[in-house]
């Protein structure tokens, strides 16, 4: 069971981006986005071939609308969300205002957003942040960026001083900013933006937001957005993941293969389509490489891409606020709740680009070396190097 718990959380934040940042994806994009091949190298700095072009942001962009966004999508938009406020009121805390100020880019000039995957669950204590995603976009190329620190990351910097020793990032949360006297449902809010503070100071990035799901809504999210489409160039055999009464499933190397949210799977040959087994699988093999956690966590960063574009393809904006109201007890974030940071999210759709876009993965051995080996495998980052990723991908703009 703790097995289960622990992948789970990985699987939570792929739907995040579709909400705190769908407008990455370009307007009507259905597209696939292609996984990372082989599992057994180590992860490095993956920029891939070519290159966004640029669009610009216009001034109008910065009060929340743009040139390029037609008066219809933002009229649509604002009277949706205007005509449900008080049944979003759950997700956000109040309900969305029709005023107040639109996305702030910071100081930096991008776009960064922490996405959390929780593994939090009724009958179970605690709450674990398995996934430690940070996203960004350069809002003048609509060029992409995405990082993830692995699980097991131990020695993690605080903003208050000192580091975690050796208990893993994905309890700081819990551990080190969550209210013990807060119900067990509930979610801290300022405990969130305090660990926000911890990964912004171990990068040596300005985040400006950050949005957690927990796993428990995944699968219903990703069956409200009609799936999502990837390319798989190497094969995924995992013989000892369970789904129905079987364990094994399999993923056939494809082009534009399609994932729900989770049907049963079963073992080769027959093709598994569940997006929450493609997310959470960690053994066996991938194509000639191990099927471990970066693997992993690399098809995470894919189909979270994914799930944004296909956010996108099926919703239009007057329907994004019935999707943001279905999202209430799955999504939890900082991002504003007015109808002018939410336009300026759509304007900023126009001319987007998710592929190519730039990923890594800062586990061994490139970026983190072996801490512990008994009884299981621990890493401590190399600061230095993770920080130099991060100067070349999420630069100021």
């Amino acid at each position: 069971m703790s097995r289960i718990r622990r992948h789970l959380g990985i699987a939570a934040s792929l739907i995040a981006l579709a909400v705190a940042v769908a407008p990455a994806a370009p307007l009507g994009a259905a597209g696939p986005l292609r996984a990372p091949s082989g599992g057994g190298a180590p992860a490095g700095a993956g920029s891939a071939a070519g290159t966004g072009s640029a669009a610009g942001t216009s001034s109008a962009a910065e009060t929340g609308s743009s040139a390029g966004t037609s008066p219809s999508i933002a009229d649509s938009m604002a009277a949706g969300l205007q005509g449900i406020g008080a049944r979003i009121g759950g997700l956000f805390g109040d309900a969305v205002s029709p005023a107040g100020s639109g996305i702030s880019y910071g100081s930096d000039g991008r776009l960064t957003v922490l996405l959390l995957g929780s593994d939090w669950r009724p009958r179970a204590s605690g709450e674990r942040t398995d996934v430690v995603l940070v996203m960004s976009i350069d809002p003048n190329t609509k060029r992409v960026s995405a990082a993830s620190i692995p699980r097991d990351t131990v020695f993690f910097p605080l903003h208050g001083g000192g580091t975690t020793g050796t208990t893993r990032v994905n309890a700081i949360y819990e551990i080190w900013y969550r209210h013990h006297g807060l119900a067990h449902k509930k979610v801290d809010s300022a405990g969130l933006g305090q660990f926000t503070k911890d990964v912004s100071l171990a990068l040596g990035v300005e985040i400006d937001y950050w949005a957690m799901v927990r796993f428990v809504g995944f699968v219903d999210l990703i069956n409200k957005i009609s799936g999502a489409s990837v390319d798989i160039p190497d094969p995924i055999t995992d013989t000892f993941y369970p789904s129905g009464h079987t364990r094994g499933i399999f993923f056939p190397k494809a082009t534009n293969y399609h994932l729900q949210g989770d049907p049963v799977c079963h073992p080769k040959p027959s093709h598994c389509h569940s997006a929450l087994a493609y997310a959470r699988s960690r053994h066996g093999t991938v194509g000639s490489g191990y099927n471990g956690d970066f693997a992993r966590a690399r098809r995470q960063q894919t189909l979270t891409m994914a799930a944004a574009a296909s956010f996108v393809a099926h919703l239009s904006p007057g329907q994004f606020a019935d999707f943001v109201s279905f999202t209430n007890g799955k999504l939890w974030t900082n991002i504003p709740r007015n109808v002018a940071a939410l336009s300026r999210l759509w304007s900023l759709a126009q001319g987007a680009h998710m592929v190519p876009f730039d990923t890594v993965v800062f586990g061994p051995r490139k970026w983190a070396h072996e801490t512990l080996q008994t009884p299981t495998y621990t890493y401590r980052l190399y600061l230095n190097r993770v920080r130099g990723w991060i100067d070349t991908h999420f630069h100021p703009v």
